[in-house]
Order: structure tokens, then sequence, then C-alpha cells
């Protein structure tokens, strides 16, 4: 690996920090993981267009995230900023992976991805919360969330349910996604009904369903409703590339 500038590990293993560090010793002089990590075993969690800012040029082993963080922190980041966010709730309909078993059986962490991915809705957990609080630690447990893996190969949507201060409609909502400019190439704003299917091969991070944004007044706030696709392949590879091209 000498005189490697970059190594992306997608492999789904060896991505405890001691296994990521002996990359670098071999020669290689930054690592990238394409899953999120653990605090304490990367230099930095980047989320495009949230925390890019953060990049240090000393940061060695880094990592990009996944693809559900990406889709919904430029959201939160962004209505945050009108209206604060108090707490807040992440459901992620996702494709199923390959973490999941094809067929019944037993798996060595989560009994319901033991069984057959094809054939169930599976309720899981998500580890797109841990990038969000280490892009975002501001917003640091304020937002809890789990996924639903869904018999589709590929297109995923987040549904955010979101306690804010202040006073809002939907139509403020909307107006808050669709005129940002931070959001532009990263959030595309739509008001046509879709479904999975017409997001795949979509560049961008989250395509922001305008047509199912609903908010009631709440206490003192507003409980905010918001959806969002995105194509859980595409959109997270588009971002793996411009993270390698700022490093």
């Amino acid at each position: 690996m000498a005189g490697c500038e970059l190594v992306v590990n997608s492999s789904g293993r060896n991505s405890q920090r001691a296994s990521l560090q002996h990359i670098l010793a071999l020669g290689a002089r930054r690592v990238v993981v394409s899953k999120p990590l653990a605090s304490g075993e990367c230099d930095r969690t980047i989320l495009r267009g949230v925390n890019d800012a953060d990049l240090r040029a000393q940061d060695r082993i880094i990592s990009a995230g996944s693809c559900t963080a990406h889709c919904f922190a430029p959201i939160v980041r962004q209505l945050h900023q009108q209206w604060p966010l108090t707490a807040g709730y992440m459901m992620t309909v996702h494709a199923y992976t390959s973490g999941q078993n094809i067929v019944d059986g037993g798996h060595a962490s989560d009994p319901r991805r033991g069984r057959a991915a094809g054939a169930n809705i599976v309720p899981t957990t998500s580890e797109a919360m841990v990038a969000f609080d280490q892009a975002v630690p501001a917003l640091a447990g304020r937002i809890i969330g789990m996924a639903q893996r869904v018999p589709v190969t590929n297109g995923s949507n987040v549904e955010l349910v979101l306690q804010m201060q202040g006073n809002a409609t939907a139509d403020q909502i909307n107006a808050c996604i669709a005129g940002a400019s931070g959001l532009r190439g990263l959030v595309q704003y739509t008001s046509d009904p879709l479904v999975s299917s017409d997001i795949l091969g979509n560049p961008h991070s989250a395509v922001f369903d305008s047509a199912l944004t609903h908010a009631m007044p709440c206490g003192n706030g507003t409980l905010v409703r918001v959806l969002a696709w995105y194509d859980n392949e595409w959109g997270y590879a588009n971002r793996l590339a411009e993270l390698l091209a700022m490093l």
C-alpha cells in the first residue's frame, strides 16, 4: 500500500480501528469506511452538506456515514435552523441488504434479520443514528430511530416526526426545504406522487416528498412529519465519490 493515497473499505468487515490503522501502517495515507463507525473507531464522520467543514488535514480514518444518515441529516439541519428541534423520531423503510438472510435461519446479532429478507417486513436497528450523532453533535440524542427492511432490492424512504419550537405550517416547512440553497445537489424537492421505483438512479441524498408534509400545533411548538425518498445505493455512492474528491 506504499504510495496509496486513499483506501476505501466497503467490505463491511475489518472496520475496527486496529484493523484500519494496520492499513495506514502498510503505507496508505487515509482510509475511508463506507459505513458508520462507533465512537473512537474513526477520526471523523462526514455527511456531505452537513459537516464538510469539520474535516481536518490530520484526519486519517474517516467514516462516510450511511445512506440513511445522508438522507435525513441535511433536512433536519435545515429545519432546525428555522424551528429549533426539541426531539424527533426517524423511521426508514429500507430495501433489504446483504446483512439479512435470504431464507429463514440463524443470525449472529439479530434474530429478525435471520428471517427471509424477500418475504418479510423486518423491524431492526439503524446505524444511521450513530452517524448522525457524530456528524451533528449539537443534536446528539434528540432523535432516535429504527429501520423496517422490506422486500425490495433498492429504493428506500425516511419518515421524520419532529417536535419543533415555534409555529410552522406544512407550507412553511415545504418552503424552507424548497428554498434552501445549501441543499442544492443533495436534496431534490418534488410534489410528484412518487413510489420507490421512481427514485432508482437518482443521485441526490434525498428526494423530499412535499405532498406528504404535515404539521400541527403541539404544546408550545409544532409536531412536524416529513418524508424523503432515496436510492440507497446510487445516492450514497455519489456522496462517497464527493468525499474522496474532497480528501
